[in-house]
């Protein structure tokens, strides 16, 4: 019996997102940091994400958010700028087969906001296209 393309390349994604990629860890770091602590609890922990939006909301309205990308949760973030139809792609496909997302002027923005943040010299992030 033939195998269904879903069960061979696992479930199908339709959306590609873009835009500057950074481990969970980097960003429990900078909720510390926002928040004037040195350690938070496993619950803030895996808050960290809603907890850097919502401090940053505070402060001054951004028109981008980060939020957690992948299969598995608290592992990797990402700042989205970009959306767009992925093309027969599941959740096996290689990123090297995935149309990527170019950087332009919005990108520019949110580099400076992560200069300012200080994660520039650091390079705690990389501009990536990942499915959604």
């Amino acid at each position: 019996m033939l195998s269904k393309p879903s069960e061979t390349k696992g479930e199908r994604r339709r959306e590609r997102i873009g835009g500057y990629a950074m481990s969970h860890a980097l960003v429990e770091q900078w909720a510390l940091r926002l928040l004037g602590e040195d350690e938070m609890s496993r619950e803030d922990a895996t808050a960290s994400v809603d907890i850097v939006n919502f401090i940053l909301d505070m402060k001054k309205n951004y028109d981008f958010k980060i939020r957690s990308v992948g299969e598995v949760s608290c592992v990797h973030c990402m700042i989205v700028t970009h959306r767009g139809e992925a093309k027969n792609a599941f959740v096996t496909t290689p990123a090297s087969e995935i149309e990527q997302f170019v950087p332009n002027d919005a990108d520019k923005k949110v580099l400076d906001f992560l200069e300012e943040q200080g994660f520039v010299e650091k390079r705690d992030f990389n501009f990536e296209t990942w499915l959604n």
